[in-house]
């Protein structure tokens, strides 16, 4: 994987049609990061994806390998000041284009939530 000082970090991942992630943490803001590379050589017309943090769209239809400048490379995706719900910071994939019928498969090599996550010369 290009891009990254830690090429092992984006080597496996989560895959599948729809898939939730929930974070338990206190209260405060938190900065969320996710790590992806299209390393499976699928293709980018069925496997978009949409992410939803607490509920809000944050992003739509988004080609990894598009974003990245392209297959095999990182790509990171940083979101700030995200408040938890109920103590918990749910973050949504959801692959291909339902509203078309295109299937699609989301994924995400890995995800950091933290207080002092910030931009990093290789994020998106």
């Amino acid at each position: 994987i290009l891009g990254t000082t830690d090429p092992d970090l984006y080597r496996y991942g989560v895959h599948g049609r729809e898939f939730c992630v929930n974070v338990t943490v206190g209260p405060g803001t938190y900065g969320v990061r996710l790590k992806f590379a299209a390393a499976r050589g699928l293709d980018p017309c069925e496997n978009c994806i949409t992410i939803a943090i607490n509920g809000r769209e944050v992003v739509r239809k988004m080609d990894v390998a598009a974003t990245a400048g392209g297959p095999n490379r990182a790509a990171d995706l940083v979101f700030r000041d995200i408040a938890p719900r109920n103590g918990v910071i749910d973050i949504r994939f959801t692959g291909g284009d339902a509203e078309h019928g295109v299937p699609g498969e989301a994924f995400v090599q890995a995800i950091e939530v933290g207080s002092e996550i910030g931009v990093c010369p290789w994020c998106f």
